[in-house]
C-alpha cells in the first residue's frame, strides 16, 4: 500500500511578528493531518517562539537571531527535513487538511510537476490572483517555450488543473527534488520576487508549474509587510524586480528597463502633477509613478552601474512575509 500523501509533507512557515495568524493557520492545518511542521522565525518580538512551545510543541522551531529574509529562511526550513513534499505556507494563510491532501495526491500522481498552488481566496471569498504570467520581457524571450498561462490541462488526480507561469509564495506545495535541482530560492532576494525567479528556473529545468483551481485556501495577506512603512515594501518590490531582470535576462536588460522606468515615470509624473491637484482620482496614479521615480533616483549610482539589486540595498526595517 502506498504511503499516505500527507505523511510525505513538511510544512515550512517563515514568521516575523505574526504569532496570532500563525496559531490560526497551524490549528487549521494540523486538524487530523500527519504533517511535519517547521517554523523558521526571523527574530520576532511578539512572543511567536514562546507561543509555539506552549501550544504546538511538536512543531520544530528554528529561531534566527536576526531577520534573514524570506528566501534564506525558507531554504533553512526545507533543508532541515527529508520529506519529499514541501508545503510553503505563510502564517496568514489557512489551508485545511482536506485541501492539502488534494494537493499532495496530485503531486504524488504527477512526477513531472515540480510545484502546484491552490486557488487563494481573500477574506471576502474573492480570488486573490495568486498565479500570474511572467513579466513581458520573459514572455518575449526567443525560445521561451512557455505554455499559455491559465491553460487547462488534464492530469489524473489533479482537479481543475491549469498551467501557470508562477504562483505567489503564500501557499504552494513544492517537490523536494525540484528544490534540490534548482538550489532552492535565490537568497539574494530578501522579500518578494523569489517566487517568480524560482518558478522560472524550475520551468527551465523541465518542471511543470500548475494550479488546482478546485482546491482553495484562505489568505489574509500583507500581515508582516504591513508592519513597516509602505515605501519600504514598495522599494523592496522594485528592487526584487530589477534583480529578477539582471539574474534572468542579464545586466543590460536590467539597466535598460531601469532607465526606461525612470524616463517614463518621470514624464508621466510631471504630466499628472497639475491634473492630480484638481482631480483626486488621479492622485493614486501620480503617487505610483512618483514612487518609481524615487526608487530609480535612489538606486541610480552603484546599484545601476553594477546591475546589482535585491538584498544589496536593504531598507532599515525588513518584513519577511
Amino acid at each position: 500500500m502506498p504511503p499516505d500523501p500527507l505523511s510525505q509533507v513538511v510544512a515550512v512557515y517563515v514568521s516575523w511578528n505574526t504569532a496570532d495568524e500563525l496559531a490560526e493557520s497551524l490549528r487549521a492545518l494540523l486538524g487530523g493531518a500527519d504533517v511535519e511542521v517547521i517554523v523558521v522565525d526571523n527574530a520576532s518580538r511578539d512572543g511567536t517562539v514562546a507561543m509555539l512551545a506552549e501550544h504546538f510543541p511538536a512543531a520544530r522551531v528554528i529561531a534566527n537571531p536576526d531577520n534573514r529574509g524570506f528566501a534564506a529562511a525558507f531554504n533553512q526550513g526545507w533543508r532541515a527535513s527529508a520529506r519529499p513534499f514541501v508545503l510553503q505556507m505563510n502564517p496568514d494563510t489557512v489551508l485545511t487538511p482536506e485541501a492539502l491532501r488534494a494537493l499532495a495526491e496530485c503531486l504524488a500522481a504527477q512526477p513531472q510537476v515540480g510545484a502546484l498552488a491552490p486557488l487563494l481566496l481573500d477574506e471576502a471569498a474573492a480570488d486573490s490572483e495568486n498565479v500570474r504570467p511572467f513579466p513581458p520581457l520573459t514572455l518575449r524571450r526567443p525560445g521561451a517555450g512557455l505554455p499559455a498561462h491559465g491553460k487547462p490541462i488534464e492530469l489524473a488526480g489533479c482537479p481543475e488543473a491549469v498551467h501557470v507561469h508562477w504562483f505567489m509564495g503564500a501557499c504552494g506545495l513544492l517537490r523536494r527534488e525540484a528544490l534540490e535541482a534548482t538550489g532552492g530560492f535565490d537568497e539574494g532576494y530578501f522579500l518578494y520576487g523569489e517566487d517568480i525567479d524560482w518558478c522560472l528556473r524550475a520551468r527551465r529545468a523541465g518542471w511543470a508549474i500548475i494550479q488546482l483551481r478546485g482546491v482553495q485556501a484562505l489568505h489574509y495577506g500583507n500581515r508582516s509587510a504591513a508592519q513597516v512603512p509602505s515605501w519600504t515594501s514598495t522599494a523592496r518590490r522594485y528592487d526584487s524586480y530589477f534583480r529578477y531582470l539582471a539574474q534572468n535576462h542579464g545586466p543590460w536588460a536590467a539597466r535598460g528597463n531601469f532607465l526606461w522606468w525612470l524616463a517614463r515615470a518621470g514624464i508621466t509624473a510631471l504630466g499628472l502633477a497639475i491634473p492630480a491637484a484638481l482631480l483626486p482620482s488621479l492622485r493614486p496614479r501620480l503617487q505610483h509613478e512618483w514612487s518609481r521615480v524615487r526608487f530609480c533616483l535612489t538606486h541610480l549610482g552603484g546599484p545601476f552601474l553594477r546591475a546589482r539589486f535585491g538584498r544589496n540595498h536593504p531598507p532599515r526595517e525588513e518584513p519577511a512575509r
